[in-house]
């Protein structure tokens, strides 16, 4: 009883001390709770797309499925050039101006996709030789172009989230995240019938139309009744570059070094193996 009665009391000192605290102060604990509890939310569903799929996919394709996986991250992630951290910085000190705003949203749209364009060509030409590094010789040769699928996904679902942080939208952007980062995957493989590329490319189809929903929905309410100038996306564009081309050799070294075990895993013929390396390394 002495037990209940302390919690009660100090939950509220801690509602009384809220109450008090200025507004701006319960606006960023607000959205600091928000963004942890999504993160949380995102860790657990992670765990349990893990655990599904070590059921649902045979042997080889759940080390398939984990290494895709860890590609997509080292794909994926540099190719934004720093775009997830600028466009929420630039967007919101820019709420003030409709117009720059929109410029922002559609030069982030512009940047991802001149970086993205040769890379996933690049992939779809050489896309044997690509699987052979990253799964071994004896894998689906629809591998890469599923994973090629994922990234343009992902892509969208990260302009999408940080569109939203930029606008203080942290409640949607963490629903968003969360959605794209445990649902989605989890759907791909509930629905992939065993397959490591069906469940990739299922998560690929969703990612984009739930990212490209939120992305062109933000552009048409934030380009009315000015929609920006050319000059002025190519001038945003410009200090996007400037902003993340420096960052993009520290990302590929952080993502592909976390990757290189799992690599070498898989061309020593343990494609499972290389899948437990991945599902260790992420913890």
């Amino acid at each position: 009883m002495g037990g209940v009665t302390l919690v009660v009391n100090a939950a509220s000192r801690w509602r009384a001390y809220a109450q008090s605290a200025p507004a701006g102060l319960r606006r960023l604990a607000g959205h600091f709770s928000t963004t942890l509890a999504g993160q949380v939310l995102l860790v657990v569903g992670l765990f349990v797309v893990t655990r599904i799929s070590t059921g649902l996919f045979s042997t080889f394709g759940f080390g398939e499925y984990q290494v895709a996986r860890r590609t997509l991250a080292v794909v994926a992630l540099p190719l934004m050039c720093g775009v997830g951290i600028s466009m929420p910085r630039y967007i919101a000190r820019s709420l003030d101006d409709r117009r720059a705003v929109a410029g922002w949203l559609f030069s982030s749209v512009a940047v991802v996709v001149l970086l993205s364009v040769g890379v996933l060509a690049y992939g779809f030409w050489d896309s044997p030789r690509i699987c052979a590094w990253v799964f071994g010789e004896q894998s689906e040769r629809w591998l890469v172009p599923a994973i090629l699928a994922a990234v343009v996904g992902t892509l969208c679902t990260t302009l999408a989230s940080s569109a939203l942080r930029g606008l203080s939208r942290f409640r949607s952007a963490a629903t968003l995240q969360v959605i794209n980062g445990a649902v989605v995957p989890l759907l791909g493989v509930l629905l992939a019938s065993g397959r490591v590329e069906r469940a990739l490319v299922i998560a690929a189809v969703l990612w984009v139309a739930i990212g490209g929903t939120v992305l062109a929905r933000l552009c048409w309410q934030w380009c009315r009744p000015l929609a920006p100038t050319l000059r002025q996306v190519s001038s945003c564009m410009r200090a996007q570059f400037i902003f993340g081309i420096p960052r993009i050799p520290g990302e590929v070294a952080l993502f592909g070094l976390f990757a290189l075990p799992v690599y070498a895993t898989v061309h020593r013929n343990n494609i499972l193996g290389a899948g437990f390396v991945s599902v260790g390394l992420s913890l």
